[in-house]
């Protein structure tokens, strides 16, 4: 089975994975937690991400694009029979 790691890793880390994407770290992302008392706390963006790192969410959004294209296309041809 292929394990794909998104994030930021050490090598010993890093050698479990398939294939690594860059993501984004804790210090490079704006975002709110919720910490150990319930209690949301916003975080604010210390350095800019390196290279073509992006967050979590932007890697799905783009992951699922070609998904909702396939079948944005299968409904389309689908429609015409």
């Amino acid at each position: 089975m292929n394990i794909v790691g998104i994030g930021v890793f050490t090598q010993a880390q890093a050698a479990k994975f398939a294939v690594i994407l860059p993501g984004t770290a804790f210090a490079e992302k704006d975002g709110t937690i919720l910490n150990y008392e319930n209690r949301a706390q916003k975080l604010k963006k210390a350095v800019n991400p390196l290279g073509q790192s992006k967050q979590l969410s932007e890697i799905f959004s783009i992951w699922t694009r070609p998904a909702q294209a396939a079948a944005s296309h299968a409904m389309s041809s689908g429609a015409s029979r």
